[in-house]
């Protein structure tokens, strides 16, 4: 039986998440028993609540937490005794770290899951504002007074306590979208070893119809077997500029907030997107490409004419990814469908570079098989 653990902050619909993945697992004779680790706190300490276990002691919270993670070894012990075959999974949901009173505490140490005796852990990661807006509509009002901001910086806390509990376990630990298919997260729980994908391609300046050729290029990869992380489906960038949108007319999220805060916002929803779409590179074994052209109209000297033609959208993320991906010893495939010849600086950095999506999906199946 396979054993992973499952992290995610508070609103980041982890345990839907999870439903979606005991439901797609039942389709293909698999089988997920999820195990929640709150649930397992309430049971060995029934007089805590959920609104209130972060206002005792870390002496008192830490002795329940030893509690549950007793009992929950003692349960996965005896279901690897019934089911010792890989076509099952036992998953632990927990939190790696909580917010509270603008403080984050650890949610427990890394030694503790030793003797769970995982194989993989994931962190879930859901949009900024949604996650948010989550948090906001709390039963329990625990966070009415959290700002986006602290949202991003919780976010990132998670998946990097999370990440330093596998480094320290040596163990595989992969940040999956909420947002994405929930097939990538069955391959990476189930395998073997599933080839996993980082798909770049430009968000900024490009047209509905080129990022939807992007989207169906990684659905033909994942079709092919392939596992894709696609940056695409975590959307800060773009929830943030559509608050800002709303702000203009006095309205939405952002309503009440000073010019200061708008531009602390818009950098630090930045540079959690940067260093997140690098976590997803270092996971992948491969970096998928796709470069469309743009078209504009340009005034050609000779003619005296306007004439329409293509640029080559000039995309730093996309060439930041490249060069990330190159340095940490991922190959590189590309399709490149502008009709200009690609800069040496490109090429350099690119394994192989296809014509069409077609003509990629052959290269790949060749050189780097699912």
């Amino acid at each position: 039986m396979i054993t992973a653990v499952l992290t995610g902050m508070s609103g980041s619909e982890r345990r839907e998440l999870v439903d979606d993945l005991i439901a797609i697992a039942g389709e293909r004779e698999r089988r997920v028993i999820f195990i929640d680790l709150w649930q397992e706190m309430q049971a060995a300490e029934p007089t805590v609540s959920e609104a209130t276990i972060l206002n005792i002691t870390d002496a008192h919270r830490s002795e329940i937490v030893r509690h549950a993670i007793r009992n929950v070894q003692t349960r996965i012990e005896a279901l690897r005794r019934s089911s010792g075959g890989r076509d099952s999974a036992v998953v632990l949901g927990t939190h790696a770290t909580f917010f509270w009173n603008s403080s984050y505490l650890e949610g427990f140490p890394d030694t503790l899951l030793a003797g769970l005796k995982p194989e993989v852990l994931f962190t879930v990661e859901h949009n900024a504002v949604d996650t948010f807006r989550n948090l906001r509509a709390d039963p329990l009002h625990r966070f009415d007074q959290i700002t986006l901001q602290e949202v991003l910086h919780w976010r990132d806390r998670e998946m990097e306590d999370t990440a330093r509990w596998a480094r320290n376990l040596r163990l595989p630990h992969y940040l999956v979208s909420r947002s994405e298919p929930v097939d990538g997260l069955f391959a990476l729980l189930f395998g073997p070893n599933p080839k996993k994908i980082y798909a770049s391609y430009p968000m900024s300046y490009v047209s509905d119809q080129q990022r939807n050729d992007a989207v169906t290029l990684i659905g033909d990869l994942r079709g092919s077997g392939y596992v894709v992380f696609d940056p695409g489906t975590l959307e800060d960038i773009k929830q943030v500029d559509d608050l800002l949108d709303e702000r203009k007319n006095g309205q939405g999220l952002l309503a009440r907030a000073s010019d200061e805060e708008i531009a602390s916002l818009f950098r630090a929803v930045g540079d959690h997107t940067v260093k997140r779409d690098f976590r997803l590179i270092d996971q992948s074994d491969l970096v998928v490409v796709y470069y469309p052209p743009i078209p504009y109209d340009r005034f050609d000297t000779q003619s005296k004419q306007v004439q329409a033609d293509t640029y080559i959208p000039l995309s730093v993320g996309v060439i930041c990814e490249i060069v990330h991906g190159h340095a940490t010893g991922k190959r590189i495939y590309a399709v490149w469908l502008p009709r200009h010849v690609p800069s040496p600086f490109f090429t350099y950095h690119v394994f192989r570079t296809a014509g069409s999506p077609q003509e990629l999906l052959d290269l790949m199946s060749q050189l780097d098989p699912a």
